[in-house]
């Protein structure tokens, strides 16, 4: 049903439980030239390992392990070319656990927030592994990309994460640049900055995994029974609840091994069930054999890569990503391994290939967002005949039509209509239309297939009829346009005096003539009436924006049906900078005293021309001067680029290292866009030119300073290592705070023992990279991000021997913007505006906590802000437009408005179901507040050269009254009623359900609404019908029961086995007529006024017998309904020959699914089922044509009825 082509096979069918048959098996249909067009993308092995009974046997790699991926490797090279997977089930009770785990989670995925945003990553941190890298890499990916919640449970298998590095391994510089603070920023530059705990448990991991969570890393050892740190066994499974399944990377040793004697840990966790219920995991990856470090770590980050290819985004994937797949993400972890130079343990890379195995379906797609509905449009019928049906889904979505479990048509969604080619249908066939996609619902809906019985008008095409626009007849931002639109009768027979009606809810489009008249059209005919319908599409309308229409066809019968178009707009871009000084010295950087050229490609990626555009460059450095801000663009066709072009002057004054950023706007109507780049003023050089180190805050630490050098790369000095002995360092650093982002480059010269004694470069403690033996001068460039780092320069020598000079040298150090940032102050104190008295604990922006005498202080870079202030039972208070300068100290006070709540909150029931709450307003409120606000207002002063000024005056006192302007009421935390008038303080919610009931009321000032008062908790109760009984009387059920003692009882329900049988009894009892024989269960509601329903009483259990409904029918058929049409209730009549499941389930014209009337076990009889004209969610429907439908074992039938009103 889902479009995932699938044949079963089994081992005998295949030549036996063997390797050689299986492998062969794979390799004949895998084969290019003799096997299956298209080849399988994946293979699912159904049973545990072993070579007799429910068991598939698996091949040994190298007499080492079991391997799945020998199976996989069909050419020979160890690489996937089919995507293995397996479930390890050993009986039948086992296989439907995971094979339900799977399709339960497709068909109804969680839908708790938090089981999305709280991944889990775990690890065990040793300092020569790479443990610690791989999973925070993940975690910091899930953070910084995906903007999840990440439940961090690391542990320590050795060494210390507060103060160690990050690994003391091999190649760890090249990861290190390529996840930490100078590659994508996962981690941080140590350890030490994790905000974690380091001490995770066992605890942990159940905790986390019962709480929910969509997914789990782990990175540590492993053995067969579980994880080494944190220490979670097979044993602690035991102790898991969870309904909602994660799925588990289980990245360590043994924790896979399917083949041994007993359960291994991966098997423990699939096959795991809570009470009945599915629990453990969704799925596992995990290896069968003990396995190896960094080449595991990298297998690790080949996999994320494929499931979300923006976590190592200059890279590819193979097998190409098809989403959070984690089977086809297992093949690509071993393709990346292939490939990657990371790990030097490169002997290790075979074993892995085949030591990783998927436990699961191969297709199971893993949910990383709450679900979301898919937006799907198509026709409810199949008229008979048709060979293509239109559907219109999101792009990249999965379309699939299907009869009875064979796929008739497969399709992707573009967002615009696709028609399917599909062999054409008869009926009473019904076809089951299946769209998928990661991250949404499944939308599954049962088309039926109508026969061309009298009329049937529907949409065919349309013609877009833009001459007044561009002309290219597409629907264009800002154009007026006209349909030529083509309708089709695929009945059979003539439909007269046809109108047809165009509507959208689409926002973006305004239908200025949705009528027009199509006439007669003949059976099998199409009819086109140009200039049939107009258009007006906005000008603001996103590019590619998909809208939606509904056609309706009036012949005396309305007919409906859908068509789609695509929107077509700008999208413009700016992201390039070009500085071009080919009149200054040419270095590509803006130098002190230089007119520069800018150069700005403005660039249209969308797919219509944009509006006649301007492009403004501004900048806020007083001594950067733009000759002419603006630059007219024009239109920039679809496509196309056009360059702004200003010409910058710098100010021979400006100081070396200034950063400057230019604000770029392009003003181009709906479509304008704003971006910001930044620079920086000349190079920042430490070349030790002035023979000292005096240029630079320089340090130096170990056992020599570093000297000045005559030997040179550039000038005539650098610096140079100390003179240490054997076990001994020297080293130079610098903290600089980087102002931009940039390139750190120096240059770097070694004469040392090769392989033992090294030049080492750290940024922040990590090592980004080391050398040693004889290394003439080269260069060396490395990124910074913004913020304080500190670089460090070390020349290490090992136990013994000294070759060459025995030392290394560093010169000409380029540096990114570096400074410090130019600060002022802000101080001030919070009191109580009413009282004057200070205020306590408030927070100023995040930026310090106002003391006990109210008084707060903190030191800003320059520039203009907002503060606001905010404190317990106070409204928010923000001061706008502060200016800070450097050196200088702003005051601000700030006065807070008391939010005091209403007090004395009450909740009381009254006529049963109805609450009333009252409460009181706050008690220190006055009638008119009279404030005085104290804040100053900076006024610019002139500033001296050298001396900074600043001229402070007090605002005048304002006079504000604080008046309390209403009340609002909330229940269980949502708001139900807003009361403008303060003077009432009480509020009835009534006609309530049973249940219970928690309330709050907030008290709203002309400046904002105060906190909630203390809660009030009242508990609904609706009786049922008390000492209900049922008694046979052939061929009757009567049921009796005694009414409860209410106010305002409108009437019963009566229910047989849960389902309604009769709605709206008067009185007791209430006859069941004509039974069929069996054992049933009756229950009665009580219908209050207003239409409120009881908790059912109790189960009456009666044993019916029907002498006369004991003949049991020839044939299995739906008869029909009646009466038909009905309001507001219709009986359904169907027999059963042979005793079977049975459903029943009615669907609206769109194909919808309405209402399930059964879906369960039926003795082979006579039965009724009766629809009461409401939907599952218990809503009356609208009035209209529904389609019900049956089903018992091959049987199918679909009739139609009408619900009139």
């Amino acid at each position: 049903k889902q479009g995932i082509s699938t044949i079963v096979m089994t081992t005998s069918e295949i030549g036996g439980n063997t390797v050689s048959a299986i492998e062969g098996y794979i390799d004949d249909i895998m084969d290019p030239s003799t096997g299956w067009d298209p080849a399988p993308a994946a293979i699912l092995l159904l049973g545990d390992y072993g070579t007799t009974g429910n068991t598939i046997v698996s091949p040994i790699y190298n007499n080492y392990c079991v391997s799945d991926n020998i199976y996989a490797d069909v050419s020979g090279n160890m690489m996937p070319d089919v995507t293995l997977a397996r479930m390890t089930a050993q009986n039948a009770t086992q296989l439907e656990t995971m094979v339900t785990k799977f399709l339960n989670y497709e068909r109804n995925p969680p839908n708790n927030p938090d089981f999305y945003d709280h991944p889990i990553t775990a690890l065990g941190y040793q300092t020569e592994r790479w443990f610690q890298i791989c999973s925070e890499s993940v975690a910091g990916f899930l953070e910084v990309v995906q903007g999840k919640t990440v439940n961090r449970i690391n542990a320590i298998y050795s060494g210390n994460p507060q103060t160690g590095p990050w690994s003391t391994a091999t190649n760890t510089a090249i990861v290190l640049n390529v996840f930490g603070p100078n590659g994508l920023g996962y981690i941080p530059a140590t350890p030490g900055e994790v905000n974690c705990s380091w001490y995770g448990n066992a605890n942990d991991v159940i905790n986390g995994i019962n709480d929910g969570a969509f997914m789990l890393q782990h990175r540590d050892h492993g053995g067969t029974t579980g994880w080494g740190e944190p220490a979670f066994q097979s044993s602690h499974i035991n102790s898991l609840n969870n309904t909602d399944l994660p799925f588990i990377f289980s990245i360590n040793c043994l924790t896979g091994k399917y083949n041994i004697a007993g359960e291994c840990f991966a098997e423990k966790f699939h096959r795991y069930t809570y009470n009945g219920e599915n629990s453990g995991c969704l799925g596992i990856i995990a290896a069968s054999e003990v396995s190896y470090s960094f080449v595991n770590d990298t297998f690790v980050w080949g996999m994320y890569d494929n499931m979300w290819p923006d976590f190592l985004p200059d890279y590819t994937t193979t097998p190409e990503s098809r989403g959070v797949l984690p089977a086809f993400a297992n093949s690509a972890g071993k393709y990346f391994l292939q490939q990657s130079s990371w790990p030097y343990n490169t002997d290790n890379k075979a074993v892995t290939y085949a030591l990783f195995h998927h436990h699961g379906d191969a297709f199971t797609t893993v949910y990383s967002e709450v679900p979301q509905d898919l937006t799907i449009v198509h026709n409810p019928v199949l008229m008979s005949g048709f060979s293509s049906f239109n559907v219109t889904a999101n792009a990249g979505a999965l379309i699939a039509l299907s009869v009875e479990g064979e796929l008739i048509g497969v399709a992707e969604g573009t967002g615009s209509p696709v028609a399917i080619a599909i062999d054409p249908q008869i009926p009473p066939t019904v076809v089951d239309l299946v769209v998928t996609m990661q991250n949404y619902y499944r939308y599954e809906v049962e088309i039926p297939v109508v026969p061309a019985a009298g009329p049937y008008v529907v949409y065919d095409s349309h013609i877009i009829n833009d001459a007044s626009g561009n002309g290219n007849g597409m629907l264009d931002y800002g154009e007026t346009v006209t349909l030529d639109f083509t309708v089709s009768n695929v009945g059979s027979e003539q439909a007269t005096s046809v109108d047809v009606t165009i509507s959208t809810t689409d926002a973006y489009v305004t239908i200025t003539d949705a009528t027009a008249y199509f006439g007669n059209i003949a059976a099998g005919s199409t009819v086109t009436v140009n200039d049939a319908f107009e258009l007006e599409i906005a000008n603001n309308v996103p590019d590619g924006h998909v809208i939606d229409f509904v056609v309706e066809a009036d012949g005396g019968e309305i007919w409906e049906s859908y068509f789609s178009d695509e929107a077509l707009a700008p999208i413009l871009t700016a992201e390039e900078f070009i500085i071009d000084d080919n009149t200054g010295n040419n270095n590509g950087i803006i130098d002190p005293g230089e007119t520069v050229t800018i150069y700005i490609p403005t660039n249209n990626e969308g797919s219509s021309t944009s509006p006649s555009a301007i492009g403004t460059l501004t900048c806020n450095e007083p001594l950067i001067t733009i000759v002419d801000e603006t630059y007219t663009l024009g239109e920039i066709a679809a496509g196309g680029s056009v360059q702004a072009i200003y010409t910058v002057i710098a100010d021979p004054e400006i100081t070396l290292g200034t950063p400057i950023t230019f604000d770029y706007e392009v003003n181009a109507d709906a479509y304008s866009i704003q971006n910001y780049f930044t620079t920086i003023v000349g190079l920042i050089i430490e070349d030790f030119e002035s023979n000292n180190f005096l240029s630079f805050d320089w340090q130096f630490g170990g056992n020599a300073n570093w000297t000045i050098s005559t030997d040179a790369y550039e000038g005539s000095y650098s610096a140079t290592s100390g003179n240490i002995g054997d076990n001994q360092t020297s080293s130079i650093y610098l903290e600089v705070n980087v102002l931009a982002a940039g390139d750190l480059s120096f240059y770097k010269k070694v004469s040392s023992e090769g392989s033992y004694d090294y030049l080492r470069f750290f940024v922040d403690n990590s090592e980004m990279g080391s050398w040693a033996g004889e290394v003439s001068w080269s260069q060396e460039t490395y990124q910074l991000s913004v913020g304080t780092h500190t670089l460090k320069w070390e020349y290490d020598k090992d136990y013994s021997v000294s070759n060459g000079s025995d030392c290394a040298w560093i010169d000409y150090i380029v540096f990114p913007a570096i400074g410090v940032e130019p600060t002022g102050t802000v101080s001030g104190a919070v009191t109580d505006v009413e009282t004057g008295l200070p205020i306590s604990g408030a927070d100023i922006a995040g930026l310090a906590t106002s003391a006990g005498d109210g008084s707060y202080s903190f030191d800003i870079t320059i520039g203009t802000y907002d503060f606001t202030c905010t404190a317990d039972s106070y409204f928010d208070l923000e001061i706008t437009d502060v200016v800070v300068e450097e050196g200088v100290t702003t005051p601000l006070d700030f006065a807070m408005n008391p939010s005091s709540p209403p007090e004395n909150v009450e909740a009381e029931i009254v006529d049963f179901n109805d609450v009333v709450i009252t409460w009181e307003a706050p008690a220190d409120l006055l009638s008119e507040i009279i404030i005085e606000d104290k804040a100053t207002k900076l006024i610019t002063g002139e500033r001296e050269e050298g001396t900074p000024v600043v001229s402070l005056s007090n605002k005048e006192p304002v006079s504000n009254t604080r008046s309390l302007t209403g009340f609002k009421v909330y229940e269980g935390g949502t708001e139900i009623v807003e009361i403008t008038d303060p003077a009432t303080l009480t509020y009835t919610d009534a006609a309530l359900n049973a249940g219970d009931y928690v309330y709050t009321v907030t008290a709203i000032y002309d400046d904002g609404e105060s906190n909630h008062s203390d809660p009030a908790n009242i508990t609904v109760e609706l009786p049922a019908p008390t000492d209900v009984t049922a008694e046979s009387q052939d061929p009757d059920v009567i049921i009796s029961w005694v009414a409860p003692t209410s106010r305002g009882i409108a009437s019963y329900n009566v229910y047989r086995d849960t389902e309604l049988i009769a709605e709206e009894v008067m009185t007791s009892p209430y006859e069941d007529l004509n039974v069929p024989s069996g054992n049933y269960t009756y229950n009665v509601t009580t219908i209050y006024d207003g239409e409120w329903e009881s908790e059912m009483s109790n189960g009456a259990f009666v044993a019916h017998t029907d002498v006369d409904n004991l003949l049991k029918p020839e044939v299995t058929e739906l008869t029909g309904n009646y009466p038909n049409p009905f309001n507001p209730t219709t009986t359904i009549s169907f027999s059963i020959e042979e005793a079977g499941h049975v459903s029943i389930n009615i669907y609206n014209m769109k194909g919808q699914l309405v209402k399930t009337l059964k879906n369960e076990h039926l003795d082979a009889a006579y039965h009724t089922a009766v629809w009461n004209g409401k939907d599952n969610s218990n809503k009356i429907v609208s009035s209209g044509i529904y389609f019900y439908k049956m089903r018992s074992g091959k049987y199918t039938s679909t009739k139609k009825m009408i619900l009139m009103k």
